[in-house]
């Protein structure tokens, strides 16, 4: 009932996820789908602790189009995306 109550057809979650493939849109999707496995808990962010929050949104822009395009993550990478927020928080 749940899945048809929408205006259309959604698929179970268990049935996406044994379908979806290896490229790196369907990993996202997997990585995205687990997280309804699991406890989450929802922050709040301040904006005011910020110079300009358009620069935060961006930022993390910037890295979620560099997960889809395939560049790998490691830890220098997101400690260099880390300095960048850093320097967008007012004193």
């Amino acid at each position: 009932m749940y899945c048809s109550g929408l205006g259309g057809e959604i698929s179970p979650i268990k049935q996406v996820t044994s379908q979806l493939g290896t490229s790196n849109a369907d990993k996202i999707m997997a990585l995205g789908l687990s997280m309804l496995d699991q406890d989450i808990n929802i922050l709040t962010v301040d904006t005011n602790n910020y110079t300009s929050w358009n620069d935060v949104k961006m930022l993390y822009i910037e890295l979620y189009q560099e997960l889809i395009d395939g560049v790998v993550i490691n830890e220098a990478l997101l400690n260099d995306y880390q300095v960048r927020l850093e320097t967008l928080k007012k004193e």
